[in-house]
């Protein structure tokens, strides 16, 4: 449960501040929580409210926030490799997270922009990925070191 609320928390903080963000780019000085010129986003404008479309937004910052809470269970695994965990990891996250940023409306569906979704996605994967396993490496270190003053 505390996972949950976290990722909802979480995915929530993320997704506004996002919002606010691109909607200071906005050329009329409106708050979107979704660019109405995106996909999903041109259809909840037509077919919502503003509020109704915030709440949808809610439930899919919602959603990332809990899909990335619950991904992280997979490097918990204590008999995979971290070949295996980060495979693993990355396809989950890549299969649930592209249709949800399709939903919040982040980018057209239009190859090319699908396309710079996925290389985007795969240098920021690849970014934290390489500063985790340096954190990581650092603290096996330290541990070791202290093993050996012993």
């Amino acid at each position: 449960m505390k996972r949950l609320i976290y990722g909802i928390v979480t995915g929530q903080f993320v997704g506004n501040l996002m919002s606010i963000i691109f909607s200071s780019f906005a050329p009329d000085g409106e708050y979107y929580p979704m660019a109405p010129d995106s996909f999903m986003g041109s259809y909840y404008y037509e077919h919502f409210t503003e509020l109704q479309v915030m709440y949808v937004a809610f439930v899919i910052w919602s959603l990332i926030g809990i899909l990335f809470q619950y991904a992280d269970l997979i490097f918990k695994q204590r008999d995979w490799s971290i070949t295996r965990m980060t495979i693993t990891h990355f396809l989950t996250i890549i299969i649930f997270f592209f249709p949800l940023a399709i939903l919040a409306g982040w980018f057209p569906l239009k190859f090319g922009a699908i396309m710079s979704f996925f290389i985007i996605f795969i240098i920021v994967y690849f970014i934290i990925w390489y500063v985790q396993k340096l954190y990581n490496k650092k603290y096996v270190d330290d541990i070791n070191h202290h093993l050996k003053i012993r």
